[in-house]
């Protein structure tokens, strides 16, 4: 007998959008029942790949008059197939952060997979570039759906095949994606996030499906935005000291989202020193278009960086100590009527 699961999430899913989604899988095979088994995605928390062993923290701030994103670069690769026949690991630094078209993209979780030709950041690209001129984002993103679910199912039973405690580990109990497009378009931002799951349905085959979805702009329910700001926040990967972090802090429309965003990455860095690693890469998307805020790997060079204008608030202009007026000379003027002359008295 095949394990069955039920998703039993606390919000409808049909009315996903909400920043933190919290899941609660249920596994049941035989007479064996695994409950509680809590898969927190705090919105879209996809921890580790099928081929990927580090995890990812990346960060979205985004008003709608810019959009600040934070990611580290740590990616441990798995190659599935190695000469001892057991997994093999590499470590290189990586763009989780990528230009498609005059949009952006960023993906948490399942990664590039030699073996298959999986990868995430492809499948954007060639979304974007086959768009009609004046294709909408949320259009890109649907068109980017129906290529990536299959080919993510398809990757899911790969790995299920090849390594089934990976695909246990990282599709079923921790979730295989999360991406999310974003830019700036028609006087505003927009940004359209999308987290995924992989079920089981049997005869050794997956099936991937969207779980959780942010839609900026939109209504409060497809775009959430934080008490008394305008800011929507996302985390996409570990938010384990993140999540620690917001319970003692509050953003406030005064937020440097900048700093603020490579500091919540930097935490989790340091809480998984082994997993999340530096350099963390910043972004900043405006009316003026995107730019690296901070960035130091060779990838992503078709992004410029932003000038210092852009990320160094001006200062404010200091007060001039008052000169004293100098005093004009007076200016002696003809008269216009000339003095009488007084006749002299005679001696």
């Amino acid at each position: 007998m095949k394990p069955s699961h039920t998703i039993v999430t606390h919000i409808n899913i049909k009315r996903v959008g909400i920043e933190d989604i919290s899941v609660r899988a249920r596994y049941c095979h035989k007479d064996t029942q695994w409950t509680n088994a809590k898969i927190s995605i705090a919105f879209l928390i996809l921890l580790i790949s099928s081929v990927q062993t580090s995890a990812t923290s990346i960060v979205i701030f985004r008003t709608p008059e810019e959009i600040v994103i934070a990611a580290d670069s740590m990616s441990g690769l798995i190659s599935l197939v190695s000469p001892t026949g057991a997994p093999t690991n590499t470590e290189n630094d990586t763009c989780k952060i990528t230009r498609t078209g005059n949009m952006f993209f960023a993906s948490s979780g399942v990664s590039e997979d030699g073996a298959t030709g999986f990868d995430p950041r492809i499948t954007a690209k060639v979304a974007t570039e086959i768009g009609e001129p004046g294709t909408s984002p949320l259009n890109t993103l649907m068109r980017f759906e129906a290529v990536y679910l299959p080919s993510l199912s398809a990757e899911a039973a790969f790995v299920r095949k090849t390594n089934p405690s990976i695909y246990q580990k990282q599709f079923i109990e921790n979730g295989p994606s999360a991406i999310a497009f974003f830019g700036f378009e028609s006087g505003s931002t927009f940004l359209h996030a999308r987290g995924y799951q992989v079920v089981d349905i049997g005869t050794g085959n997956s099936s991937a499906k969207p779980v959780a979805a942010i839609d900026c702009p939109g209504k409060s329910n497809t775009c959430p935005t934080r008490p008394g700001t305008n800011i929507t926040v996302i985390k996409l990967g570990v938010v384990a000291a993140i999540l620690r972090y917001e319970a003692q802090h509050t953003f406030t429309p005064q937020t440097d989202l900048v700093d603020t965003a490579q500091r919540l990455v930097e935490l989790e860095i340091a809480d998984e020193p082994t997993s999340v690693g530096k350099p963390v890469d910043v972004l900043r998307v405006t009316k003026d278009g995107g730019c690296w805020v901070r960035h130091e790997k060779d990838c992503g060079k078709d992004i410029p960086y932003c000038s210092l204008s852009v990320s160094t608030p001006t200062p404010p202009k200091t007060s001039q100590p008052a000169t004293p007026p100098k005093h004009k000379s007076r200016r002696k003027h003809p008269r216009k009527h000339p003095r009488k002359h007084r006749p002299q008295p005679n001696p």
